[in-house]
């Protein structure tokens, strides 16, 4: 997953903040850069929570990035998975029940379709 993908899997709550640092080391892989992005991809889980949330907010903002909606994010993190399927890294069983476990179920779909 990108680093894109990783912040709509942590808006729908599939990433928890300890996991936050590894993200950041993503962006770095990608070729983004910001101070606190480098601060963030340094912090160990260990750190206080509160601490790596601070330094990812920073760097969302040091990289004019917006959080995705949690509709939004839910689709995006799917999409993920399924490049993942079609790429070979996950296979389809395994990435259909993480699609349908994890990623849908943080967002209620269904209510759009009782209008």
């Amino acid at each position: 997953m990108n680093f894109r993908q990783h912040i709509a899997k942590y808006v729908t709550g599939n990433v928890t903040t300890d996991q936050l640092p590894c993200t950041g080391i993503i962006a770095l892989e990608e070729g983004l850069d910001s101070p606190s992005l480098c601060i963030l991809a340094g912090l160990s889980k260990y750190e206080e929570p509160s601490q790596i949330d601070y330094y990812f907010k920073l760097t969302l903002e040091e990289l004019s990035i917006t959080l995705p909606d949690k509709r939004q994010a839910a689709i995006e993190y799917a999409l993920a998975i399924v490049d993942e399927i079609f790429d070979g890294t996950k296979d389809v069983i395994t990435g259909t029940s993480e699609i349908c476990n994890n990623a849908f179920v943080s967002y209620d779909f269904l209510s759009e379709s009782k209008q």
